[in-house]
């Protein structure tokens, strides 16, 4: 017996399966656009419970809450057989986030995916306090 042969059999059918494998975790099975990731809040991060919605031509299309500062959103395709509806993502659309009500960035390309987009509502410099009204009024 040659065990030299069948060693590198053995390693070269590991190989195989290993690449294949690892191939197919990073196909789209779904068809769905999953962005997913932290949620800065004007310089913080989001508390659990804020909301993230996710739109297309100002459509919402999912959302979730914030939960130990991070979400998840899954988009789904949309059915080209109800063209009077838009239920999901096209080719070409761009999502846009909002958090707790405020636009959110980055705005992201809908892809069939999972991927990682960070998000931040931006602060506008001053409290919104009494003081901080009066401050942005001279700015």
């Amino acid at each position: 017996m040659n065990y030299r042969k069948i060693n590198r059999y053995i390693l070269f059918t590991l190989g195989l399966f290993f690449l294949f494998f690892s191939l197919l975790k990073g196909f789209p099975f779904s068809g769905e656009c999953e962005p997913y990731g932290s949620v800065t809040y004007k310089g913080f991060t989001a508390p659990d419970g804020y909301k993230v919605v996710a739109l297309i031509d100002n459509q919402k299309l999912d959302s979730c809450l914030v939960e130990s500062g991070k979400y998840r959103l899954s988009i789904p395709q949309d059915n080209p057989q109800t063209q009077d509806k838009k239920e999901g993502w096209v080719g070409g659309d761009i999502i846009n986030f909002k958090v707790n009500g405020q636009v959110a960035v980055p705005s992201i390309a809908a892809v069939s995916t999972l991927e990682e987009v960070n998000i931040t509502v931006p602060s506008l410099g001053t409290e919104l306090t009494t003081w901080g009204k009066i401050k942005a009024l001279f700015r």
